[in-house]
């Protein structure tokens, strides 16, 4: 049987380095059964640079992504909500959703990555890596 296709919103706090680094894998990689978008809830405004060059190297281009705030839309437009260390999903549903009852439809994920912001390259490296493990799980493996 066929799972339908995932729509998968990536919250962090400054939209900035994590969830834009999982938009970009599940984008470049995923095939036809998942689409990612980002958001934060304090948003940078910017792209790290740091996670723009490790992306690059591995053949992902986030730079053209845009750092922005998470909103009712967004959580409605998701199958999958996945935080990735900076809040609780179903703290987000409750703000941002707060009248349309429990669960919203929508799968609640939290993942506890750290934050690379202002860190080495290496752990950059690292916590790419680590959210592109996650990803494999989640949608299954990439190309």
């Amino acid at each position: 049987m066929m799972e339908k296709r995932k729509n998968i919103l990536f919250v962090c706090s400054g939209n900035s380095c994590r969830s834009q680094m999982a938009e970009g894998f599940v984008n470049a990689h995923s095939l036809n059964n998942a689409t990612a978008r980002s958001a934060g809830t304090s948003p940078a405004g910017f792209i790290n640079k740091g996670a723009i060059s490790v992306m690059k190297k591995k053949g992902i281009d986030i730079s053209v992504q845009e750092s922005k705030e998470i909103t009712k839309e967004m959580i409605a437009w998701a199958t999958d909500l996945v935080t990735m260390g900076c809040c609780r999903a179903g703290d987000l549903c409750d703000v941002y959703l707060k009248d349309c009852g429990s669960g919203c439809g929508v799968k609640k994920i939290d993942w506890e990555i750290k934050d690379p912001l202002g860190k080495s390259e290496a752990v950059m490296e690292s916590v790419a890596l680590e959210i592109e493990e996650k990803i494999k799980s989640l949608v299954g493996e990439v190309s």
